[in-house]
């Protein structure tokens, strides 16, 4: 069973390897892959990984207690 403290610990660990593992995997497509239209929410890659990248900051930024202007 996890204290608050230590699941955010966690949380924060498996982040940060997903996003190693994210950026590591973008790193082989070519930038022109990375920024067409793929059909995705956000439209390409890029901007879906950007998306993501926004909420997570917005979330670190919740739990230190800081608001971020919007964007």
């Amino acid at each position: 069973m996890y204290t608050w403290k230590s699941y955010f610990v966690v949380q924060a660990d498996y982040q940060h390897w997903a996003n190693e593992a994210l950026f590591a995997a973008l790193a082989h497509l070519r930038p022109e892959t990375l920024e067409s239209d793929q059909d995705l929410p956000f439209k390409s890659i890029h901007h879906s990984a950007d998306q993501m990248a926004g909420v997570a900051q917005v979330w670190l930024g919740r739990l230190q207690g800081v608001d971020l202007p919007p964007a």
